[in-house]
């Protein structure tokens, strides 16, 4: 599956969902939004913990954040 973070303010990556869990991760993180409040308190420079990180979309995007 590729996936294009970049419209989310993260990078173009590709990657392979081979579980529901992936997709659920994918769902709540990059469509439904449920992190965005946390995206939208992070700054560059900032410190993110991610944990239990699942397949990483939201760690891509709060890296792609802070720099």
């Amino acid at each position: 599956m590729e996936v294009d973070l970049s419209k989310f303010g993260g990078p173009r990556l590709s990657i392979e969902a081979q579980r529901r869990s992936d997709f659920a991760a994918l769902y709540q993180v990059v469509l439904m939004g449920n992190y965005d409040p946390i995206l939208e308190a992070t700054r560059p420079g900032d410190i993110v913990v991610d944990a239990g990180a699942n397949i990483g979309a939201f760690t891509l995007l709060a890296a792609a954040r802070v720099g």
